[in-house]
């Protein structure tokens, strides 16, 4: 029988990190996008905030090549699978690529974890859990 491996002091502060971001993006309150404008009454745009619509496939294995499919994800620097991130191997404004990393602890059944695409411009995260086989 193996033994899952214990996550370290830096994978709970890691996993405590996130956990936290996605609180704060689940508590993003939405409605109406309001226009700041500056001091003279001139609109200022809006930054355009990335959003994942899909990810394929749906579950893979370690290594398993990943499609992240939406908007503004141009500037994608990492990919986190829970709390373990991978650098994205093709990257464009609709879609990039990335390989489930490797360090998901994988029990006796597969594993569900959210994916979150950070970008210059915002975290997005995907509708659906992935699931690590």
């Amino acid at each position: 029988m193996s033994q899952v491996p214990q996550p370290s002091e830096n994978d709970l502060a890691e996993q405590l990190r996130i956990t936290e971001l996605y609180k704060a993006i689940e508590a993003t309150v939405s409605g109406p996008a309001q226009v700041p404008q500056s001091p003279g009454g001139t609109q200022i745009p809006a930054r355009a905030q990335p959003k994942v619509t899909e990810v394929s496939p749906a579950s893979g294995a370690a290594g398993t090549e990943v499609t992240i499919s939406g908007t503004d994800l141009a500037t994608a620097s990492k990919v986190f699978f829970g709390t373990q991130h991978e650098k994205p191997t093709v990257v464009g404004p609709t879609s990039l690529t990335v390989p489930v990393p490797s360090g998901i602890p994988v029990g006796k059944g597969d594993t569900t974890v959210r994916i979150a695409v950070l970008t210059e411009l915002g975290t997005a995260i995907a509708p659906k859990a992935f699931t690590v086989q």
